[in-house]
């Protein structure tokens, strides 16, 4: 109908940051962050898509080989590359999040509930895997059907199975990142932050879309679910993000920059001893 057709050119004028964001012209977000981050996500480093996976099967094997036996969780980090997955609700903003961190338009997003579907793995650099997860809750009918929508789910609790260290094939993930609106936290989310916590996953907050709220209300929503998080011991930070204006995503970024690996996969340490070269 007309009010649909309305919302659809609101949202596409909403979205015009993306022709501004790939310009490259200095003035992304990743400029304003520590050197680490600005080595993982700047300075031309290949971002390429590692797997789509819709099933289990299709997960893409960590560099380093899937341990046979379980592993600890201090020693998890030497499994392969480092992986930092977003869960959130549907529609919560979490694949226009990544692209936002990227600096490029990579993840598909929608307006309606459930347009992604499936794992997408990116691997950045060969330092660090961004994994952009489906969401849960409600899927839009006219854009998932209903078995695309369990299927979805599926794979998405059998990801966050592999964040227990005892499972076989645990995987090398260091956060899982739950992308909450500016709404707060909702029942579903905390049932999955407790879901974290039972597995002894290192996670974090990022509150979206804070363009959309109020700045009164957005202190008062941030100072709530900061008390809501108090008695998470695996809830590592909070964060406040906003794809549409690039607010916050710089800390992002910056956070991330220190949970990647410092060399990439095929990269060898670099030798800063001058001396030698005199």
């Amino acid at each position: 109908g007309l009010h649909g057709r309305r919302v659809e050119r609101k949202l596409k004028r909403g979205v015009s940051w993306e022709h501004w964001v790939t310009k490259g012209d200095g003035t992304a977000p990743v400029f304003n962050t520590s050197e680490k981050a600005q080595q993982t996500f700047g300075f031309g480093g290949k971002l390429r898509l590692v797997a789509k996976a819709r099933h289990e099967a299709q997960f893409p094997r960590p560099k380093g080989g899937h341990q046979k036996r379980p592993i600890a969780s201090d020693t998890a980090s030497s499994s392969g590359i480092p992986e930092v997955a977003f869960i959130g609700r549907t529609n919560s903003g979490k694949s226009s999040l990544v692209n936002a961190i990227v600096n490029s338009c990579v993840a598909s997003y929608g307006y309606l509930q459930g347009t992604t579907t499936r794992c997408d793995f990116f691997d950045v650099a060969g330092k660090v895997t961004l994994v952009d997860m489906p969401g849960y809750g409600y899927y839009s009918p006219l854009q998932s059907p209903q078995m695309d929508a369990e299927n979805a789910i599926r794979v998405m609790k059998a990801y966050l199975d592999r964040c227990d260290p005892t499972h076989p094939e645990h995987r090398p993930i260091k956060r899982v990142y739950v992308c909450v609106s500016a709404r707060g936290l909702q029942k579903m989310d905390l049932q999955y932050l407790d879901l974290l916590e039972a597995k002894k996953t290192p996670f974090g907050v990022i509150l979206t879309k804070t363009d959309q709220a109020p700045i009164r209300y957005l202190a008062r929503i941030t100072d709530f679910t900061r008390s809501q998080l108090v008695g998470y011991k695996h809830c590592q930070e909070m964060f406040l993000a906003s794809s549409l204006r690039l607010a916050g995503i710089d800390k992002i970024q910056e956070m991330i920059g220190t949970l990647a690996s410092p060399h990439g996969a095929n990269e060898a340490p670099i030798d800063l001893n001058f001396d030698r070269i005199v």
